[in-house]
């Protein structure tokens, strides 16, 4: 199985060359018709091994070759018809007489394996879906409430190969990947129930499901963003299970109780809440004029005594103005979703009403004396919003640069002492300099920004020999 995968990566890998010659083989086309059947039978059937080994390298291989000849429909359709007759087969019909350990196993393997070729093109998930494959492997088991920890490896699964893998470059994403993603009737309602943000007035969510749930719909949240994914989704009756989506997560986060679970009840709940706001304009609005939500979310008290979940809270409010901004989308793409200065400023400055402190009455006040903490964690990420507020939005920087003693704070040197301080910073005052703000600045505050820049983060100012020698 090692030597296998070892050349499968070496013909098949993206990086590597499309024509390579190795055992008197040349790979000269992408129909597959290289790759006979009885070759395939063998990797196929190499994910039935009890070797957990072996059946990892058959998975990798699959994946590999799928990849490889996307665009041959013969190739795939060999694929997964041996897929589906080998793998799917012998979990209908138990033919190895396993245990239900074994084929709880057996079933996340083929899973995770059917999701890497949902997940490649168009025409793999047609072939997929028109077998149904999609529902022996994934959704029946997500609707089988009898066991929850098959639930929860499937919610993963869609969480790390399927939504939030493609999150990070829209690119990937595919239009029936989407359309599949956002089905209401076959996928979300599911979710939606076990999240506790189904119709229904008594259902609180499900205690085991809930919070693996609710991080598969922040993905779909956090995709729906991409104009890609947007033109996907632009038919009627898809539009309205994206309407259905976006309330039903509400109502799941309202549903969630983010004290119950400690630490990573509070985690899932911020990426929760910070994907819906920074989903649309429409969205954002929804979360700033709802009491509860801004509470969870915004709340440094909440977090007072943990420096990493204080910093945490502020990193989720960067994030959404780094994603959400209308400066972030490219010229031509669809700006509809992005947020507008003047409701990154609604954000910024809800963080000061939701925290209110004597001595800094404004959001930058909260963040300047933040900066000054010994505590790392929540310096380096009051940092980054200052950083994320004054490269996405103008209005933010004259807000930051207005406010009392921090410009001042900003190009001391003294006040920062180590690597990723100093970069913070740096990023900070580059964000400024490179702003439509800057000309409206006085001359003396621009040339002391401008040197900075060219003396570089890590700049230390020498000593004089004399003053050195002088003790």
């Amino acid at each position: 199985s090692r030597a296998v995968l070892a050349s499968a990566k070496s013909k098949f890998h993206p990086k590597a060359n499309t024509k390579i010659s190795s055992a008197n083989t040349t790979f000269s086309s992408k129909d597959g018709s290289e790759i006979s059947n009885d070759l395939l039978q063998i990797i196929v059937s190499s994910l039935l091994s009890s070797d957990v080994e072996v059946s990892t390298h058959s998975s990798e291989t699959i994946s590999l070759l799928s990849s490889y000849f996307t665009p041959s429909r013969d190739f795939q359709e060999r694929l997964i018809h041996l897929f589906e007759s080998i793998c799917v087969n012998a979990i209908v019909n138990n033919s190895a007489k396993l245990s239900n350990a074994k084929l709880s196993t057996l079933v996340i393997r083929c899973a995770s394996t059917l999701i890497d070729l949902m997940v490649l093109s168009d025409v793999a998930m047609e072939i997929i879906l028109s077998k149904r494959l999609d529902d022996i492997l994934l959704l029946n088991v997500l609707n089988d409430n009898s066991d929850p920890l098959m639930q929860i490896s499937i919610l993963d699964l869609l969480e790390t190969k399927m939504a939030c893998n493609t999150a990070g470059s829209s690119t990937t994403v595919h239009r029936l990947q989407c359309r599949w993603l956002y089905d209401y009737s076959r996928l979300v309602n599911g979710l939606l129930f076990m999240a506790g943000g189904d119709e229904s007035e008594e259902n609180g969510g499900d205690a085991f499901t809930c919070g693996p749930a609710l991080r598969v719909l922040s993905c779909l949240m956090q995709l729906s963003s991409y104009p890609k994914v947007q033109s996907f989704i632009v038919t009627e009756e898809q539009t309205d299970d994206y309407r259905l989506l976006r309330h039903g997560f509400h109502r799941s986060l309202h549903n969630f109780d983010y004290n119950s679970g400690g630490e990573l009840s509070r985690l899932a709940f911020l990426d929760a809440v910070s994907s819906y706001a920074g989903s649309s304009p429409t969205a954002m609005n929804a979360v700033l004029d709802d009491a509860y939500l801004t509470e969870g979310w915004l709340s440094l008290a909440i977090s007072a005594s943990n420096p990493k979940m204080k910093a945490a809270v502020l990193n989720s409010i960067a994030s959404v103005i780094d994603n959400a901004s209308s400066s972030t989308l490219t010229e031509g793409e669809n700006r509809s979703k992005a947020l507008s200065s003047s409701l990154v400023m609604r954000l910024f400055d809800q963080v000061s009403s939701i925290n209110p402190t004597r001595g800094q009455p404004s959001t930058t006040g909260i963040l300047l004396s933040l900066a000054r903490s010994p505590i790392v964690e929540t310096r380096l990420a009051s940092y980054n919003l200052m950083r994320s507020l004054s490269q996405k939005c103008n209005a933010g920087a004259q807000t930051l640069l207005s406010y009392g003693g921090f410009f001042e704070f900003l190009i001391n040197r003294e006040y920062e002492t180590i690597k990723e301080g100093k970069e913070g910073k740096f990023e900070i005052i580059k964000s400024i300099v490179n702003s439509d703000i800057l000309p409206l600045l006085e001359d003396s505050i621009v040339s002391k920004l401008q040197r900075f820049m060219q003396e570089g983060p890590y700049y230390v100012q020498a000593t004089p020999f004399e003053t050195m020698t002088e003790a």
